[in-house]
């Protein structure tokens, strides 16, 4: 396996909250360029300590972002009240950043 094909170094716990906000991502049919550079950027500064790791986990979450899993299937795995919140407000910006105009 090359180095893109591993996991990505992430715990189950924090892959279930990455496709929670992902799923919200996908809620329109659409992955934005914007949703995704707001998720690796948001997961990247969560999830790695140096600016080499998270550059590295950029690369690697990228390929788990177009995974549209359904919402209600990611969920209940999300047990802890501090992941649920952390989720939900990452969820929210995700919605923020794809906010199209009426025009």
């Amino acid at each position: 396996m090359t180095p893109q094909e591993l996991p990505p170094p992430i715990s189950p716990r924090q892959m279930d909250m990455l496709r929670a906000v992902a799923a919200m991502a996908w809620a329109d049919g659409k992955l934005e360029p914007d949703e995704i550079r707001l998720m690796l950027d948001e997961f990247a500064m969560l999830f790695a300590k140096t600016e080499k790791e998270r550059s590295d986990l950029k690369t690697r979450l990228k390929d788990y972002l177009g995974q549209n899993i359904p919402l209600e299937e990611v969920v209940p795995n999300i047990k802890s009240v501090e992941d649920r919140k952390m989720t939900l407000r990452l969820g929210y910006q995700v919605i923020q950043a794809s906010r199209r105009s009426p025009n």
